[in-house]
């Protein structure tokens, strides 16, 4: 005889079962969602203590709590390791105890946190990421330091006045013919982690001249002391007495290629290009060649 199967093993499964299994899916991505949600909302300090880590990390390997702590600021451990804690409930970091035992634990969360962090705090027409940001030699920063703070540590770039980005402004210098001697301001930043080698100082900028190369006002732009650039570099220039930062080209006749005129061109189209003539080319003096910039809360020493 055959066998048969009963009305109910071929009956649909009831409305109100599909109803439960569709509320317990519901309840637990919801309860993922705000475990999610949770991890996104990191308070400011947190969000730079996690910024430390990474940059610390990139820089030779796991930092102690005491490095993370010197570079945001803090100088507690016990302060520094509870922000930990906070990273570590988010699922962000793991710590195993040692002195070095500091590792990124979602590297994929992570990344989507500092995406959303960079769109809610960056101008649409400006590139950065969290944290120090070495792309292009730009720094984008807001650790307090990234040199050693001993007492009476005076590493750091020279900061030697301010330049405009717009149009030239009286020089507003301290001692430029030698930034490295006397009680120069200095940023608290390796000047090593800008490429190249020679003397570089620190300038501030006033203006908006040079938006479009991405320098705003107020950061802090690098130059390298030089008297020269190649055509079409970026430079601090002095015109009797009064500096601007421009990229400049050098005008020749076309036949001998000597220079004739000297053309200042700004990186925003608000801003008309400067030509100086032959006449007056020998009052065009090139204080020093830009090779990056500062930008963020690092605290002058």
């Amino acid at each position: 005889m055959a066998n048969t199967c009963s009305p109910s093993a071929l009956s649909p499964v009831p409305a109100a079962a599909k109803a439960v299994a569709m509320t317990v899916t519901e309840t637990v991505a919801n309860s993922q969602r705000r475990r999610e949600e949770d991890r996104m909302a990191l308070t400011k300090k947190q969000q730079q203590i996690l910024d430390a880590i990474l940059f610390l990390i990139r820089q030779g390997g796991p930092p102690t709590v005491r490095e993370v702590g010197k570079l945001v600021g803090l100088s507690s451990p016990a302060t520094v390791s509870k922000h930990l804690k906070a990273l570590k409930e988010a699922g962000l970091i793991t710590m195993n105890g040692k002195s070095r035992g500091i590792r990124i634990a979602d590297q994929e969360l992570l990344n989507r946190l500092l995406k959303e962090n960079r769109r809610a705090a960056t101008p649409p027409e400006e590139t950065m990421t969290a944290g120090p940001d070495f792309s292009g030699n730009i720094i984008q920063t807001h650790f307090r330091s990234i040199v050693g703070e001993n007492p009476g540590d005076r590493s750091g770039l020279p900061i030697v006045g301010s330049i405009a980005a717009g149009y030239p402004i009286e020089a507003r210098t301290e001692d430029i013919a030698d930034p490295y001697a006397g009680n120069h301001p200095h940023l608290a930043i390796d000047p090593h982690m800008f490429s190249g080698s020679g003397d570089l100082v620190a300038m501030k900028i006033e203006g908006d001249s040079m938006v479009e190369a991405g320098i705003l006002e107020g950061d802090y732009v690098i130059l390298r002391r030089q008297e020269t650039v190649e055509n079409g570099e970026i430079a601090a220039v002095f015109i009797e007495g009064e500096g601007t930062l421009k990229r400049l080209y050098w005008d020749s006749d076309g036949e001998s290629n000597e220079s004739r005129s000297v053309r200042l061109e700004a990186e925003n189209q608000n801003f008309d290009s400067m030509t100086i003539t032959e006449e007056k080319r020998k009052e065009v003096v090139v204080f020093g060649k830009y090779v990056g910039l500062v930008r963020g809360e690092l605290r002058v020493l």
